[in-house]
């Protein structure tokens, strides 16, 4: 297991990484992050089932063997630290019907810390040669440098400038992109469907829906 601390301006996250997770289903994996994350003084135990509670409202499956469960906004009480706990599953588990993770990524937030890192993941889901190399590699540093360094990429490039912006230290999306109300005419500036699709999640995980 490998623990570090980003820390960069108002950014103040640990990272938990854990190499070579064996389990049957989700909730094991839940179960699991969730430990890592109590021992590191990162959330108190009932988080677990938090997450558990958050499977039941929406899928957190983020594509290409990515899942990225996390808690319910009514919890945020039970984080002490924001975290994320990355477990890597070379055998993958099912996720939900027809989607297996091999690499899950626990989040525990109350701050908008997570917000690059999850920009960095959605980054990943367009290179696959990486994605099997983290799926894959026995070096639990590579999963931190490559969530980090890409971290800082998204960021100097502004990969997002037409969906998301900053204001007082908290990203901001339009709430004028969604698909609800497809009768009002909704002119949408995302390149991809996969663009939009993180518009979306980011909007959820920061409760913005």
């Amino acid at each position: 297991m490998l623990v570090t601390k980003q820390t960069n301006g108002e950014l103040d996250l640990v990272q938990i990484v854990q190499l070579n997770v064996s389990a049957t289903d989700k909730e094991t994996v839940i179960e699991q992050a969730t430990q890592l994350l109590v021992e590191n003084n990162c959330v108190d135990p009932a988080f677990a089932q938090s997450m558990k509670q958050r499977e039941t409202r929406a899928n957190t499956f983020l594509g290409r063997g990515i899942a990225i469960p996390h808690g319910i906004a009514e919890d945020r009480h039970l984080i002490k630290q924001d975290a994320v706990a990355i477990l890597q599953i070379p055998q993958g588990v099912e996720w939900n019907p027809g989607q297996t993770a091999y690499m899950v990524v626990a989040i525990a937030a109350q701050t908008d810390g997570h917000i690059t890192l999850l920009q960095t993941l959605t980054g990943l889901l367009q290179n696959d040669e990486q994605l099997q190399q983290l799926f894959k590699t026995d070096d639990e540093q590579l999963i931190v440098t490559s969530l980090n360094n890409s971290s800082e990429e998204t960021e100097e490039n502004e990969v997002l400038p037409d969906f998301a912006k900053k204001s007082n230290g908290r990203w901001i999306i339009p709430m004028d992109y969604t698909l609800a109300q497809p009768q009002n005419g909704l002119k949408l500036r995302v390149n991809s469907i996969r663009q939009f699709a993180f518009v979306m999640l980011i909007k959820r995980l920061m409760q913005k829906i």
